[in-house]
Formats: structure tokens, sequence, C-alpha cells
């Protein structure tokens, strides 16, 4: 029996064996660019609000972002889950960039085909990625359509006449339709047109009536906190109280080693000069740099338009963290978000050496953005996660609609990306009222996601809201999705200084907050010879009695009061941070 058992698997070898030189064999001696092409995405209509207007020229450049699998990215993801498990031997074990390049590239054989179809077609890609699984072809329209087998057509967004150049269907050689994930953005048309006036990143809300001179007397650690001018509701209006409001010891400063906190931002710079207007932090010691990427905005650009936002993350991050080295890194604004993203996480796994913390504000409806772009950015963000890096994303600041949908006639929940990708941490905002009542923001972002499935850490938490909810909403949304927020903080009214303007609400507040209190908790650990915090969802869903439960409010949206404030995790607020239990300890993160 043993001999027939072996038999039949050196057989099933065999055939295994055979079927791979059977392929590689048909793929090899008959030349990639020849071989019969096979439709790997089509469309069966135009979208909504899109005709086609008629073809482009057939010698206009355009680019393309191919996208190849990565055979290991599960493998990867259980190496994070057994670094983030304190029962595990690889607990705290971060990778290296080259370990977790390892994991992601893809197979030799793949690469070696690709780039053989290519180069069939005189065509040379540039690897965009270190890993190797990204590739970017810039080639004229009429050799696009030779290599993919298409028919580019100019279709114009009804409402703002605003043009792309798209196809409704692509074919790649049946050897590699396996080996490519997604040819973008040839076949995705934006919800929102280029350059439309009205971009579906969603930003804080910063009100002009605040001047810099009635800020600079107040932003002060010693200060007095008064409400903000013509805001009766919220009496935490500095960095002394939201401190004291969240347990965060002020003497916490530590001397930093070698922390940085990245402040991702899309075509925005910031003034350092701003940061001189705060009393509490020392000019000389300030360690801001900024950096310009892909062509990003360059810093010496700044404007109070193109500032405000990392203006606000800057000031939150010293408010908590003034010892962090601070990083600002700018990436252009794309023909649309899908390449935003891309972009930008690019450029960050090429760093050598990863900060501990990112912190990104801006936000995009995940409708709007293709699906397996969506995966891709999440596994850059896993990447990021397993190195070391915890990747802070605000939540969105539409409440249940995302971002720019007519709340009142939306007839779906919608969902804000990044923020739902499994291993970034989403972060929502409250506000807090004269009596010291804390209650979710009305604004805060907050569901469900309708393309990333719900990960393992939140099926308890999670599962114990919706029992809560049962029915409510039903169709509204996707109870199998990934839920979010993960944390949330104070939002606004949060002073900061800039001309024209010193107080702002939204997420992009809660975020950099967020940022600079983990940035803050990694020195102290790297003190006392402990890693960085990364992946850190699997705590926190696992250790619910070390935050305060947020039980009031909900974020309205479409017609309705949106998801209520409950007992325990919901998507408004998941228990706000009390940073003193076990941050002083080590009870939890030790």
């Amino acid at each position: 029996m043993s001999g027939l058992r072996t038999l039949i698997r050196l057989s099933l070898l065999s055939s295994l064996s055979l079927g791979l030189l059977l392929l590689f064999s048909l793929i090899y001696s008959l030349p990639l660019h020849k071989q019969q092409l096979v439709v790997h995405r089509q469309l069966d209509h135009v979208p909504e609000g899109y005709i086609q207007i008629g073809k482009p020229n057939p010698n206009d450049l355009i680019q393309l972002t191919v996208g190849l699998v990565s055979p290991n990215m599960t493998q990867l993801e259980k190496r994070l889950d057994e670094i983030s498990n304190v029962n595990h031997t690889n607990y705290g074990k971060y990778l290296s960039k080259a370990d977790v390049e390892a994991f992601v590239r893809p197979d030799s054989n793949v690469t070696m085909a690709i780039n053989a179809w290519l180069t069939g077609h005189n065509i040379k890609p540039k690897t965009t990625t270190p890993a190797g699984n990204r590739l970017t072809l810039e080639i004229p329209v009429n050799q696009a359509e030779n290599l993919l087998n298409a028919s580019f057509n100019v279709y114009s967004h009804i409402l703002s006449n605003q043009t792309v150049t798209r196809v409704m269907q692509y074919s790649v050689p049946k050897g590699l339709t396996q080996a490519i994930s997604f040819i973008h953005p040839i076949s995705h048309f934006p919800s929102k047109p280029p350059n439309s006036g009205t971009r579906s990143r969603k930003r804080s809300v910063v009100p002009s009536e605040f001047s810099k001179s009635n800020t600079t007397s107040i932003i002060r650690r010693d200060a007095v906190c008064t409400p903000a001018p013509g805001n009766v509701e919220v009496d935490i209006a500095c960095r002394k109280k939201a401190l004291e409001q969240y347990h965060i010891p002020l003497d916490m400063d530590v001397p930093s080693t070698n922390d940085e906190v990245v402040i991702l931002a899309f075509d925005e710079s910031v003034r350092g000069s701003d940061v001189a207007y705060r009393s509490d932090v020392e000019l000389s010691k300030v360690r801001l740099e900024i950096v310009s990427a892909h062509g990003g905005d360059n810093p010496a650009n700044a404007t109070s338009n193109n500032a405000v936002e990392t203006d606000i993350a800057v000031q939150m991050v010293l408010g908590v963290a003034p010892n962090s080295r601070i990083t600002v890194i700018s990436s252009p604004v794309n023909e649309d978000d899908d390449t935003n993203y891309l972009d930008a996480f690019e450029f960050l796994l090429q760093k050598e050496t990863m900060s501990t913390v990112v912190s990104l504000s801006d936000v995009s409806d995940e409708a709007s953005l293709d699906t397996e772009v969506i995966n891709s950015v999440c596994h850059d963000i896993m990447q990021l996660t397993a190195r070391g890096t915890t990747v802070v994303v605000a939540s969105g600041d539409g409440g249940v609609t995302g971002t720019g949908k007519d709340p009142m006639t939306c007839n779906t929940f919608h969902a804000t990306f990044p923020t739902i990708c499994p291993h970034a941490l989403s972060v929502g905002a409250t506000q807090i009222f004269p009596n010291n009542t804390e209650t979710a923001a009305a604004y805060s972002g907050g569901g469900f996601s309708n393309k990333v499935p719900m990960p393992s850490y939140q099926t308890e938490v999670v599962g114990n809201y919706l029992k809560q909810l049962g029915d409510k909403y039903s169709g509204l949304y996707n109870p199998q999705g990934r839920g979010f927020p993960d944390v949330s903080i104070l939002g606004g009214w949060i002073h900061f200084v800039d001309p024209g303007a010193s107080g702002a609400l939204g997420t992009a507040v809660s975020a950099p907050l967020i940022a600079g209190v983990i940035a803050a908790m990694n020195d102290h650990r790297r003190a006392k010879g402990q890693g960085p915090l990364g992946y850190i969802h699997p705590m926190l869903y696992a250790n619910t009695d070390a935050f305060t439960d947020i039980t009031q409010g909900s974020n309205p949206g479409c017609n309705t009061d949106g998801f209520p404030a409950m007992g325990g995790w919901d998507p408004v607020n998941i228990f706000f941070i009390m940073f003193i239990v076990g941050y002083l300890s080590d009870e939890i993160f030790m």
C-alpha cells in the first residue's frame, strides 16, 4: 500500500511537472507577442456620466501601470500575524526591506515572460517598486492598441466636459492571464474627472474667521484653554487640555533616537516658519524635512492654499511628540486618485530606512477606485507594516457618505480609501462639549468596505456591534466588509498657526494627533530596548478594556442618522485611547 501511495504521489508530481514543462515550452517556443490574446478586462457599458466623443491622436503618449501577481502575499500576511502575536516566537521581529521584498517579488519565470512579451513589441518597461511587482510603460496610443488588442477612445464627462482616454476592453497573451493583476488606468473611469475643480479627496474644514493673532497667545503648552471663537460647543482648544483629557503625560517627552514621522501629502508643502509661533516648541530643535516625490509640490511654493493640511499635521505631531523627526513627502496629483496612491506608496517602499509612523489625511471614495488597485495599495501598506511602520490614515469627513456624495440623495453608504486597508490604522474624530462629554463627531467617516473583507482581528468585536444594530440599514452597507475607524481622538476645534486661519476640525486633525502619540510611545519603547509598535491592530482589538468607550453620537448621511455609537466597537468611534493605561506600565505594549 505504501508503494502504491508513493507511485501515485510520483505520478501526480510527474503530471504536475509535465504540465509546467508544457506550459513554459508553449510560452518560450512561441514568442509571447505572437501568442493568442485573451480578454483580461472588459466593461459592459460606458460608465454613467461619460459619453464617447472621438478617437485620440495615435501618437499621443499614455502611461500604463502593470501590476504583477505576487504569489507569496498570503505568507507575508501570515508572518505579520506572527509578529503581532505576543505568544509567538516571532513577536516583535519586524522584517527588513530585503526580507519583505522576497515575499512580494513575482516568480522569476513570470518576470521573464512579461519582459519577453514587452520586448517583442519594442517596449522597455520601468520597474516602479523595489520588489518588481509593478511596471510602468509610457508608449504611444497606437502601440498600446497593438500590444493589448484594444481600441482607445476619448470620453467626456457630461457635467464637466473633462476628457479621459480609455478602452472598453483589453487583452493579454493567454500564458500571462494569471500573472497580470491589472493594467491601469485604461479601463477605469474616475468617478470625478481630472481637473473638475472638486476632487474626491476629503480635507479638513478650516474656518476663515480665525486669525493668527488670537492663536499665538493660547497655543502654549501651559496656556489656559478657552472655547474657540464663535463655537460654544467646544472647550478643548490647546495642547495642554487635550493631553490631560486623554491622560497623556505632559512630561513624556524623551530624547529621540532615530524615530521619524512621515506626513504624506498630495501636492502640498509646509511652512516651517509657522512652527516658530508655537512657544512650546524650540524651533532650533525642530527636525523638519520636506521632500518632493515624483515631482510633487516644491517646498519653496508653500502658500496658504497648498500648505494648510500639512501645517496642521506638522503642528499636531509636534504638539504631542516635539522631539520627533518629521518628514513631509509631497507626491503629485495625477489624473485619477488611484495613480496618486500608487505613486505615493511606491516612493515610500523605496526608502532603505523606514519611519516608524506614516500619517495620511487625504482619502477618496472607495467606490471611485479600481478594485485591483485598492488591493495593490493595501499590499503596499502591509509591506510597510511588516517593516515596523504604523500607517495612520484619516477616516474622512463625510460620515456614512464617504466623500463628495450628496448626503441627502445617496442610496448606499460609502467607505473611504485607503483607510479601509486592513493594515492601515483608521482614525476617526470625536468632539467635546462644555460639560466635558465626548461624543462621536457627526462628520467622522465610518462604516464598512464593499471591496475589502473584514480582517480576522475584527470578527468578534465588530460581530457584537452588528448584533446590536440588527436589521437597521440592511442593504445600505456590507456587514462582511472591513469596519472602520479603528481608533478616534479629538478632531476639532483645534488651534493651529496658518496665515489667515487658526482653527480646524476634521479627521485630518485626528490622524496626525494619533501619529504623534504613537511616535512618542515608540521613543519610550526604544529607550527600553523594545521595537516599534508597528502592526498594533490585533493588540487594540484584544485589549478593549484599556480604552474609553464613546457611546454617544452618530455619523449622519444618505438621509439617515448614520451608524450610532454603542457600547464596544462601532463605525463611529472605537474605544478612545487612554494612553496612560499600558503606556507607562507596559502592561499592553510589552
